[in-house]
């Protein structure tokens, strides 16, 4: 693995790892202003279909730009699921890993996905639950199964 990708790799690390360090970052579901969980609303396969076509072209970034703001309009129109949310959280590293080289743009990017994931995995109740009640999050992670390997 090249130096470049193991820093990446490790840059990624802390943003999952230190939500309470200096950047006073909090995870999705302490944030008020987050909607977390799975929404109520039907994704419109149309437009999950469109963001699905522009992720198989993600190797030109205004696809998976295009991807991104399709997803994130399904996510905030109430559609938001578990899919939605892997799909985000895997799209923001992605571009921050492949498109941006400004190491704060970069962990912008990587915070972004970082939040869609959480939300992905706050889908799952009794991930949701440990971590209502106080649990953390490495702890509440272990009540979860391989189908949420995509949002970790």
């Amino acid at each position: 693995m090249d130096p470049k990708r193991i820093g990446i790799a490790l840059l990624i690390a802390v943003v999952l790892a230190a939500p309470g360090c200096a950047s006073g970052r909090k995870r999705a579901w302490e944030r008020e202003d987050a909607k977390v969980g799975g929404g109520t609303a039907q994704a419109d396969p149309q437009e999950m279909a469109k963001a699905d076509a522009a992720w198989k072209n993600r190797g030109d970034k205004a696809q998976l730009q295009l991807a991104l703001d399709t997803w994130k309009k399904l996510a905030d129109s109430g559609a938001g699921n578990y899919d939605v949310y892997a799909k985000l959280s895997r799209g923001y590293y992605l571009m921050g890993d492949g498109y941006v080289e400004d190491i704060n743009q970069k962990l912008e990017y990587f915070d972004q996905g970082a939040s869609w994931g959480e939300k992905a995995l706050y889908t799952f109740p009794a991930f949701k639950e440990m971590v209502d009640a106080g649990k953390p999050q490495e702890e509440a992670v272990t009540k979860l199964g391989k189908d949420a390997i995509d949002a970790i």
